[in-house]
């Protein structure tokens, strides 16, 4: 049996480190429907998202469909062209109060078909790796605490970042709704 106590279950970022000769030996690549909540964003505050895009090395036609497989670099650096410009040091945490991951095509399909922590969250753990190459999240038992890790392909840049946050800010706040607005994990680690 699984058992989740709530006050005990921890959300941690841990970095992808590359083995020696892995280096730059294949573009990680992720779901272009990822990017939907953030040009939704962008487009209500009146931003040059094209341009943004193209800056990056992206278009608006690219990005249209959200089963396009785009490099993981390139969103990252929209990312960081779309804080900068707009002046949003605080991207991914906005972006997270305004998104649930229920949204997020259809990863947020199989999510919503949910109806405990534990199918939530095998489920995330399940087909993770469907919307970005290498990305994993996965659980672990530490001294009666459930640990919830998730690991990040990509190099460690500003727009990684923000996308470090955004993903431990929507598991948080989805975990909230499972479990209620009073529970918070006990403790978070951003590990660059």
């Amino acid at each position: 049996a699984f058992g989740i106590e709530h006050r005990h279950i921890h959300a941690v970022r841990k970095p992808v480190r590359p083995r020696i000769g892995e280096l730059n030996s294949r573009v990680v690549l992720t779901r272009a429907g990822g990017l939907r909540p953030l040009l939704s964003q962008l487009d209500e505050i009146g931003a040059p998202t094209g341009r943004m895009l193209e800056s990056a090395g992206l278009s608006a036609e690219l990005v249209d469909d959200p089963n396009t497989l785009i490099p993981l670099h390139q969103v990252h650096q929209f990312v960081e062209v779309a804080a900068a410009t707009q002046g949003l040091d605080d991207l991914g945490a906005r972006l997270a109060c305004r998104v649930s991951a229920f949204d997020l095509e259809f990863l947020g399909a199989a999510l919503r078909r949910a109806v405990t922590v534990y199918d939530y969250l095998q489920t995330g753990i399940q087909l993770i790796g469907q919307v970005t190459r290498s990305e994993r999240f996965w659980l672990t038992l530490e001294q009666g605490h459930v640990r919830f890790h998730h690991e990040s392909p990509g190099r460690a840049c500003l727009g990684r970042q923000h996308e470090d946050v955004f993903c431990m800010a929507v598991t948080v706040r989805m975990l909230r709704q499972f479990l209620g607005s009073e529970w918070h994990p006990v403790h978070v680690d951003l590990l660059a």
